[in-house]
């Protein structure tokens, strides 16, 4: 398949975009709180799952002290 990064990338934009129409139509119903905690604790969920099954573990035991900064500097800017 020749063109396979443009398609993922056109998939990719597909989804940014339902996700940010759904969660302004979550954030009216629930709130904003509400909604932010319901999406990082599905996130976080998502990404252990992925993790245990493609490494075996629900966490990166391979990260050191740097990529665990990033990954909750990004939880962080995430939840703002």
């Amino acid at each position: 398949m020749n063109h396979i990064g443009q398609i993922i990338s056109l998939i990719v934009a597909v989804l940014w975009t339902v996700t940010a129409i759904y969660s302004d139509k979550a954030s009216h119903r629930i709130g904003a709180m509400s909604a932010n905690v319901a999406r990082l604790t599905l996130s976080t969920f998502l990404l252990a799952l992925f993790l245990w099954v493609t490494i075996g573990h629900p966490y990166p035991i391979y990260a050191d002290s740097k990529t665990w900064f990033w990954l909750a500097l990004s939880a962080i800017v995430g939840y703002a």
